[in-house]
């Protein structure tokens, strides 16, 4: 008897898996689940902004907003000639809208990719830390968290584009 229960598993399973089942895959989220989540974390995000901090967080979506970013540390020059870069600084944020900025960056990526975005950030906040004591007086370049930016390109929407 045994045997059998065991056989008539391993066929189940066997069908599961090769038939697609979703017992052995976990669900992929819809493209649309995926856009009005992180449609929602936008609106979120800009609603707990005041009219200055949202100018600069909701950046309009054209030729030059799509050029003109870097990822280079705060302080350093940009090569496409920007002074400033787009966003708004984390470090400028109360702890409620830093709190809205990183559920806006959950709902647009994966939880992996969630969770190595948010290791990138804390590596940088001990480089900070660490670097600090032996850093030059008056050096410009910075890292740490709250150098981080968050900027929504265009309106958010999940229907239309810009």
């Amino acid at each position: 008897m045994t045997n059998r229960i065991l056989r008539v598993l391993c066929a189940a399973l066997l069908f599961l898996a090769t038939s697609g089942g979703s017992a052995l895959q976990p669900a992929t989220p819809s493209t649309t689940d995926v856009t009005a989540r992180a449609v929602a974390g936008a609106d979120a995000f800009l609603a707990t902004l005041d009219a200055g901090q949202r100018q600069k967080a909701n950046v309009a979506l054209n030729e030059q907003t799509r050029v003109i970013w870097s990822n280079l540390p705060t302080g350093a020059k940009l090569q496409v000639g920007a002074t400033e870069r787009n966003g708004v600084k984390l470090a400028d944020l109360t702890p409620a809208q830093e709190k809205a900025a990183l559920a806006l960056v959950a709902a647009t990526l994966s939880p992996d990719g969630f969770q190595k975005t948010m290791a990138i950030v804390d590596a940088d906040q001990v480089l900070e830390q660490r670097s600090a004591p032996i850093r030059k007086a008056g050096a410009q370049v910075r890292f740490g968290r709250g150098e981080y930016y968050v900027a929504v390109l265009g309106k958010p929407s999940a229907s239309r584009r810009g």
